[in-house]
Order: structure tokens, then C-alpha cells, then sequence
């Protein structure tokens, strides 16, 4: 892990510091896919208005540098169908290999137990050959794909659906 960092609950004085991680994150994360997809991304997803909203309905982790100043790491915990699931893990490139994502992760699944849950989901762009490696390095087998829509002049982009038991022992 980052020295000094940490990962704490998230609170609605971080929507800031998680739009600005989202516009360090997006471009190297999906731009290599498309640019239109890394456009899309931020503007429906990391805007003020929409990080704001998504930290107002589901619970949110942040990791924050040694003074907690700076937002280095964002994962969150939602639902889909019934199933828990995780729909954002980011870390800032800088961060990548510190150990931050793993600690995250780690609360998102402790969440998810806590609520009973047997398995954990999320979904990744095809494409994103960083994420499928570090989910599969935690457990996550791939379940399924499913057209991803909404993406203007980018037809054919697949969301990859993975899946966590959440029965054995501990991460």
C-alpha cells in the first residue's frame, strides 16, 4: 500500500476529490478501448452530479493519501437483480501495485458478506485487460457477457460479467 495511505467510508465531502480521481483514471483505463468510450464514461459517470448521486444511494470507500487530502482509490457497493454488486474499483495509476485495490476490494467484499450474501459481481468493459487480470488474481471467474449500450459511434463493446464465491474462506 501506499505509505501513509488509507481506505475509509466514503462521505459527500469527497464527491470533489472522486471526480478528479475519475478524470485521472478514465482516460488511461478506457481510452485504449476508445476515446468515445473514455468521453462517455466520464461524462455519464464521474460528473459532479453523478458521483454526488451515486455516493447519496450506495456505499462508497475511498483511499486517500497520508494527509487525507487526495482521493487515490474509489470502489463502491450496489445491486443488480438482487445480487451485490460492485460497480466501480478504481485506483490512481500512480497508485497501481500498491496494494490500494486489493484493500478496497477487501471492503466491498466484507460489506457484501455483511449483508449474507454467498457471491459478489461486477462487470468490466471487454477490452480492459488490467481489470480481468487483477479480478481473476482475487477469484472472480467470468459468468457471462453482455452488450454494453449507450456508447454514441462505439457499436460492439461488451460488459464482462464476474462472479466472487463469497463462501470459502476470507479474501
Amino acid at each position: 500500500m501506499t505509505a501513509g495511505a488509507t481506505v475509509r467510508e466514503a462521505t459527500a465531502d469527497d464527491v470533489a476529490g472522486v471526480v478528479a480521481l475519475g478524470e485521472a483514471v478514465v482516460p488511461p483505463t478506457y481510452g485504449p478501448i476508445s476515446d468515445e468510450l473514455a468521453a462517455s464514461q466520464l461524462s455519464r459517470w464521474w460528473s459532479p452530479e453523478a458521483v454526488a448521486d451515486s455516493m447519496g444511494r450506495l456505499p462508497h470507500w475511498v483511499a486517500v493519501d497520508a494527509d487525507d487530502a487526495t482521493v487515490v482509490g474509489v470502489a463502491n457497493l450496489g445491486e443488480s437483480d438482487g445480487v451485490p454488486t460492485m460497480w466501480k474499483l478504481y485506483v490512481h495509476p500512480e497508485c497501481h501495485g500498491t496494494g490500494l485495490g486489493s484493500a478496497l476490494l477487501d471492503r466491498v467484499v466484507d460489506a457484501a458478506r455483511g449483508r449474507g450474501a454467498d457471491v459478489l459481481q461486477l462487470e468490466h468493459v471487454a477490452g480492459n485487460d488490467p481489470a480481468a487480470r487483477f479480478y481473476a488474481r482475487r477469484g472472480f471467474v467470468e459468468t457471462g457477457r453482455t452488450p454494453l449500450a449507450g456508447v454514441p459511434g462505439v457499436p460492439g463493446l461488451e460488459q464482462v460479467w464476474m462472479t466472487l464465491d463469497l463462501t470459502g474462506s476470507p479474501s
